[in-house]
């Protein structure tokens, strides 16, 4: 039969616009919806209306259209995790949510977003959303058989109590995982954690998260893991037992326990006074700490970071001597030593690097400050040792050692620095008081005795006045590992005032689990000038002098620092 050609093109056209329809109504059917869908989650009207109105009462019979208003949400988190498909957002409202329909728990876990459009979960307003393990369940508990790309972000929420036995937030075998402005604590007795990323996790990062509470240790990379960036995290130990039934083990605030390729960065442990309540520790791995058993690690580093009234001690790499590229670089070490028969820090490495540090008023229970090994080569440079009781640096033999452009003043014993069997490659020191140049214990004044004198015309001491690492990014992601001080093509972005210090302040104020008062230290009183005291405000009147008025200015500041920092690590 002829058809007329009019009818034969229109013919055609059907047949397009039929398999057009087709392709479409089959993307639907594989993946629930044509593009990403943004949800709503409140536990019940009056909660989530503390800070805002539009809230309905939750209810998981609610259809997948309904839950995209805020009048009409979800009830608990793993029915939206059950409904979510990869690269939905879910908004959750005001409010405490418990029991086990509301925890991340194991093989139950978010749905995978991708590279290009990841699966987020966000408080509507930062630290106004608690994940209530109650002790009895693990808020969050990621494991699964095979490592997986996640693309996960987790922004503003919080996560507590823990039972014993585990972590608060435990990320494992997951890759591509973000968590911004979140807090967790008290992880229990034990062998216990409050945010770690174990087994294989890899491009992992926690930025501008808050720890505090129990646990032994407060952030936490495990054995396998690599590719781990910790950005402008606060840690406070409160509680601390290590026994889990007989014995006991190590405590710290930010560990790598086995991970390579791992920075901590602007970083700062604080206020771990409460010795009363540190019970059943074999040893004190201090504010920043590297732990194995399982083998050595690779390309550690803690940078621009600070460990400030700290009794569980500084810093120790010792479980395995056979580490290698372990950094301490442009950090503040301030009124902080272990209260037993150890060295306040301890080296023990194929390879360590410590360089622009201040170490202030941090007393030793014996009579070394710094002790070194002889595993490898040392090398301490660009750094001030001031006011600190015991031998400043002591190595035990043998070991080569770098130690140039160093200020020691006001440290008790004589000798300052003690070397056994050693032959070093070259020494340079000066002995200056560097009273004029530690105005304030974040940065060397412009113009002093140890302003420009260090290597390369660099200051000696540690300048916490920028931020390490670009906002955001991912291991090997452009500016991830750069001080954002307006050089090598970054922008400014300064530390200070500290980034989420008034959520911090306020969750860490409010503990008291066990007792004993979070309002102390940084987290309550009053500054110098009679305002409420802040963390920043708290850091930088450490040694009695007002902050400067610029601080809480102008965030516009396009200044590059006065002389070269040199501090990008590598």
């Amino acid at each position: 039969m002829n058809f007329p050609k009019h009818f034969a093109r229109i013919s055609k056209y059907f047949v397009f616009l039929t398999l057009t329809i087709f392709f479409f109504f089959g993307i639907f059917a594989v993946t629930g919806r044509a593009e990403a869908a943004t949800y709503y989650m409140c536990n019940s009207a009056s909660s989530c209306n503390v800070s805002s109105s539009g809230w309905g009462t939750g209810n998981d019979s609610n259809s997948t259209v309904q839950a995209q208003s805020k009048a009409t949400p979800w009830l608990t988190l793993q029915h939206a995790i059950h409904t979510m498909a990869g690269g939905d957002t879910l908004i959750i409202g005001d409010g405490t949510y418990t029991g086990s329909s509301n925890m991340v728990l194991m093989w139950n876990v978010p749905p995978n977003g991708t590279a290009s459009a990841w699966t987020i979960f966000k408080a509507e307003h930062d630290g106004g959303v608690l994940f209530d393990g109650q002790g009895i369940n693990y808020p969050f508990y990621s494991y699964t058989n095979n490592t997986e790309d996640r693309y996960w972000q987790f922004e503003g929420l919080i996560w507590g109590n823990a039972p014993p036995g585990n972590g608060v937030v435990n990320l494992a075998r997951s890759r591509y995982v973000k968590f911004l402005r979140c807090g967790a604590f008290n992880a229990g007795d034990g062998n216990t954690m409050v945010f770690i990323a174990d087994g294989t996790d890899s491009y992992v990062l926690f930025e501008d998260c808050y720890a505090w509470g129990g646990g032994r240790y407060m952030f936490l990379t495990g054995t396998g893991s690599s590719n781990i960036i910790f950005r402008n995290c606060v840690g406070r130990p409160d509680h601390i037992n290590a026994a889990a039934g007989a014995g006991g083990g190590p405590a710290s605030i930010f560990v790598d326990y086995g991970g390579s390729h791992v920075q901590f960065q602007n970083c700062i442990g604080i206020d771990a006074d409460n010795v009363v309540d540190y019970k059943n520790i074999d040893y004190y791995n201090g504010c920043f700490g590297e732990a194995t058993t399982s083998g050595p690690v690779d390309d550690l580093a803690y940078v621009n970071s600070m460990c400030v009234r700290s009794r569980i001690g500084v810093g120790d790499v010792s479980q395995n001597s056979d580490s290698t590229n372990i950094v301490w670089q442009n950090n503040l070490i301030l009124d902080s030593s272990p209260p037993v028969d150890r060295p306040s820090m301890y080296l023990r490495a194929v390879s360590a690097t410590v360089d622009h540090c201040s170490i202030l008023s941090s007393p030793a229970p014996t009579n070394n400050t710094f002790l070194a090994n002889d595993r490898g080569q040392q090398t301490v440079t660009n750094t001030i040792f001031e006011n600190n009781t015991g031998i400043v640096y002591n190595l035990m033999s043998g070991a080569p050692l770098i130690y140039d452009y160093n200020n020691y003043h006001a440290n008790s014993v004589t000798p300052t620095l003690a070397f056994h069997d050693h032959t070093f490659n070259s020494i340079w020191s000066v002995s200056s008081n560097p009273s004029g140049a530690l105005k304030y214990p974040v940065r060397i004044e412009s113009g002093s005795s140890l302003s420009g004198i260090g290597q390369n015309g660099t200051d000696i001491g540690a300048n916490l006045v920028y931020q390490m690492g670009k906002s955001g990014t991912l291991w090997g992601e452009t500016g991830y590992d750069l001080l954002q001080d307006g050089t090598n093509g970054q922008a400014v972005m300064k530390m200070w005032p500290f980034p989420n210090e008034d959520i911090i302040k306020t969750k860490m104020a409010a503990y008291n689990t066990y007792g004993y008062s979070g309002a102390r230290g940084f987290a309550t009183g009053t500054s110098i000038d009679g305002s409420p005291q802040t963390l920043t405000k708290y850091i930088w009147e450490y040694l009695g002098n007002q902050i400067p008025a610029e601080v809480y200015g102008s965030s516009g500041d396009t200044t590059a620092p006065a002389s070269p920092s040199a501090l990008s690590v590598r």
